[in-house]
């Protein structure tokens, strides 16, 4: 051959991948994953995303795409660390030091091409690389030693170390000129026909087409990346039991409320965090499961003492109240504006002995139920009866006092650390009394899966499912849906916590006896919740800690769950409605208000406006980064 000088393609011509060059990067996404615990798919999305926007932008600019591949990885970094709470650190060393190694795992020389190679070096003809890629020299050199073909090459040439491309042309005149040498003594091999073969010859410099195996991605590699498919295993924790308790796939959501709470409190370095009976008994097992998945995985996470806090809105109404002359029983009327008197006094924890006391002083029949109570006579009469009040600062006293021992008990310095507390939600009811209790001197952070009020900084709420106030959730409107039903999936095993006692130094939890709660948990409850709790540490074993599409996946799979809601589904709602009651001012169970047929088609009509009104937004919902 006359010509005394080899320009030679690297990747697919001398060097060839066991798979393509994206299945290469996702491979590479996985090993980031796993040192920075983010999902692989987000990594490569986000890489082709960037990749993508910058060589545009480059492009724009200076009419080359040529790009670092660091560059790309300082941008990826800037765009997680507005994702994650807390700042990578040696992101860019580590993703490029992974992508090195993982290039050498998949490749392996092009026999017939190094052979023809070797032949032109023993004819002291000069050969150089000459590659479109986003690693410089050096990255290639360290590809070519691995295997051990290094000496071969005189000098290589990467369009990202001179901002100049093959695909341009720019690279070819830049070479010719630089190396001093007549464009007629040069061949040029590679197998791309345009990059390789169509635009040398433009420059004048004579090339042939290189014809080898050119891996393409994989059918499995396309339905990972296809929008809207994912991890398979997801599918199949979301079809176990589906044909028995759908309502079993609430899991998705508890465990996305789960890992949003976490992520809340990581990020506040809150130490302590209480979870509030009765739901909340069921919240902090999911949360305690969490956590030791976290520890199982090997992973950093802080230290949160979890504590289940017996309480009721009629217990910390108790240990709220104030002097009579100032006390308004807001939250009281609020949630209950009629009821008797038996209710008003039961409802202060009034035994059945002062009740009778009290009644003699008074000519009204105390067990008449009356319309807002609060602007009655009645009412009036008591709050200026002197047996009254002393019962009522003796209840108010006494349970103030236990309620601040029980809390002592914990250990916590709510002072320094403020009080932090988890629960089902709606109106933060509780959050208002535990905040009067504390006289406002205490910050309250209070978390719930779903939030209708809106609270202040010094008494904070936030819905974590559902947030009227946060448009901007996740998910927000999916997960609107049907949220009360939460109440009866997250339901206790033991009645409701009337009071506090001191005993012999001891405080005792005093529980309703005049309920079987525990019963309806056995019979109706805790089969549910046993599959939840399957199905949620699978979810956990699968998900990433740090950034993951568990917002997208759960938000899914609880449409998918509406959809599919059966038999089954409705016997459990009902059978457990039905047994639902409200005890705080007049005891009730208020689902047996409305007939059970009627509820039936009344849910029946919503889950059909839901599922017509967010198909569009389903199916168009993905994981996005901010901007």
């Amino acid at each position: 051959m006359d010509k005394n000088i080899i320009f030679t393609d690297c990747f697919n011509t001398v060097i060839l991948r066991k798979i393509s060059s994206n299945e290469v990067l996702f491979k590479w996404s996985e090993k980031v994953a796993k040192e920075y615990l983010i999902e692989p798919s987000l990594i490569y999305n986000l890489f082709q995303k960037l990749k993508l926007k910058m060589s545009i932008k480059n492009f724009i600019k200076t009419g080359e795409s040529e790009l670092y591949f660091q560059d790309v990885l300082l941008k990826m970094e800037e765009t997680l660390n507005n994702e994650i709470n807390f700042k990578l650190k040696n992101f860019v060393n580590d993703s490029y030091r992974l992508y090195i190694e993982t290039e050498k795992e998949y490749q392996f020389i092009n026999s017939e091409i190094v052979e023809k190679l070797k032949e032109y070096k023993k004819d002291n003809k000069k050969i150089y690389i000459v590659s479109d890629f986003y690693c410089s020299k050096s990255v290639i050199a360290e590809f070519l030693e691995n295997l051990g073909i290094a000496e071969l090459f005189d000098d290589i040439y990467a369009s990202c170390d001179y901002k100049r491309s093959k695909a341009t042309g720019r690279i070819y005149k830049y070479l010719i000129k630089n190396l001093n040498v007549d464009k007629k003594q040069i061949l040029m091999m590679g197998d791309h026909p345009r990059v390789d073969n169509f635009m040398a010859k433009l420059n004048g410099i004579q090339a042939i087409r290189v014809y080898s195996d050119i891996k393409s991605d994989s059918k499995f590699f396309k339905k990972i990346c296809k929008k809207g498919v994912y991890n398979k295993e997801y599918e199949d924790i979301f079809n176990t039991y589906v044909d028995n308790l759908n309502f079993s796939n609430h899991a998705f959501t508890l465990y996305l409320f789960t890992k949003r709470l976490y992520k809340e409190l990581e990020m506040k370095n809150i130490k302590n965090v209480f979870f509030i009976a009765r739901e909340g008994q069921f919240l902090k097992k999911l949360f305690d499961k969490y956590c030791d998945e976290l520890k199982n995985k090997n992973i950093d996470c802080i230290k949160i003492k979890t504590h289940y806090l017996y309480a009721s809105r009629n217990s910390a109404l108790c240990a709220s109240l104030r002097d009579i002359n100032e006390e308004d029983f807001f939250n009281l009327f609020k949630s209950s504006s009629s009821m008797s008197v038996r209710k008003f006094l039961q409802t202060l924890y009034f035994s059945e002995n002062e009740i009778r006391l009290i009644k003699k002083e008074f000519e009204f029949d105390v067990e008449y139920k009356i319309r807002n109570f609060k602007k009655s006579k009645e009412f009036k009469c008591l709050k200026e009866n002197d047996l009254f009040i002393k019962f009522y600062n003796e209840k108010r006293n006494n349970q103030r006092q236990a309620f601040g021992a029980y809390l002592s008990s914990f250990g916590v310095d709510f002072v320094e650390e403020g009080f932090t507390i988890v629960d089902i939600g709606w109106n933060g009811t509780m959050q208002d009394l535990f905040y009067k209790y504390f006289d406002g001197k205490i910050k309250i952070n209070g978390y719930y899966v779903g939030s209708n009020k809106q609270g202040t900084e010094h008494n904070f709420k936030q819905g974590l499912l559902y947030d009227k106030n946060n448009n901007k959730l996740f998910g927000n409107s999916i997960n609107k849906h049907t949220v009360y039903n939460y109440e009866q999936i997250c339901r206790a095993n033991h009645n409701r916590c009337d009071a506090y006692e001191i005993d012999r130094g001891k405080v005792n939890i005093i529980l309703d006896t005049k309920l079987k709660d525990g019963e309806i948990y056995k019979n109706i409850t805790a089969p549910l919740q046993a599959q939840i709790v399957e199905k949620f540490e699978k979810i956990s074993k699968l998900d990433y800690k740090n950034l993951s599409n568990i917002n997208v996946v759960a938000t899914k799979y609880y449409y998918k769950m509406v959809k599919k809601k059966n038999k089954n589904d409705w016997d459990w709602l009902f059978k457990s409605q039905n047994s639902h009651h409200d005890n705080f001012g007049d005891a009730r169970y208020p689902f047996k208000i409305v007939g059970q047929s009627i509820r039936k088609f009344a849910f029946k009509l919503l889950d059909m406006f839901f599922i017509v009104g967010k198909s569009i937004k389903i199916n168009n919902m993905q994981f996005k980064y901010k901007k």
